[in-house]
């Protein structure tokens, strides 16, 4: 188990550092691994403190996060866990209540699953999208070119004319 976390928190460090600070550097230098390698290390020897700070956000965020979806989807589940043994009750008591209440209950467990994969979805690209963000604007900080991409600098005003009285 220490072996598969331990291997899991190494592919996490490894991908983030690919896709966050490795990859800005291909796409806007045009550089080579070796050298986006080289240039992205200078970097975390500048400020490890930040790089492990920010690679610490990078699991525990997700973790955090992950733990408290599971809580918001637990209340209810633990519902619709409760509904569906009462209708499994009924419809086992009852001759003929499985004719009407199986449906009913297939359909209702279709329908739970399909809200639970909705949330799912939903919770995940946001905080996807949030990481995919967050990563950006902590490299852009620290990578000049990156930042300019981001935030281009205003272009300098043209020089008002003018005009002359005439002579």
């Amino acid at each position: 188990m220490v072996i598969i976390f331990t291997l899991a928190i190494i592919a996490i460090v490894v991908e983030t550092a690919m896709s966050q600070f490795i990859l800005p550097r291909f796409a806007i230098e045009d550089a080579s691994f070796r050298d986006a390698c080289i240039d992205v290390w200078d970097d975390i020897r500048t400020e490890p403190g930040q790089f492990a700070l920010f690679m610490l956000m990078r699991i525990l965020v997700p973790m955090a996060a992950g733990i408290a979806f599971f809580l918001v989807l637990l209340i209810p589940m633990l519902v619709l866990i409760v509904v569906g043994v009462v209708i499994a009750f009924v419809i086992h008591s009852t001759p003929h209540a499985s004719f009407y209440f199986a449906p009913l209950a297939w359909s209702g467990i279709h329908f739970a699953l399909a809200l639970i994969f909705l949330l799912t979805i939903s919770f995940s690209g946001t905080l996807g999208t949030w990481l995919r963000n967050y990563g950006i604007l902590f490299y852009a900080g620290r990578y000049p070119a990156l930042r300019i991409r981001l935030w281009p600098p205003p272009e300098p005003a043209a020089p008002i004319e003018t005009a002359s009285a005439p002579s």
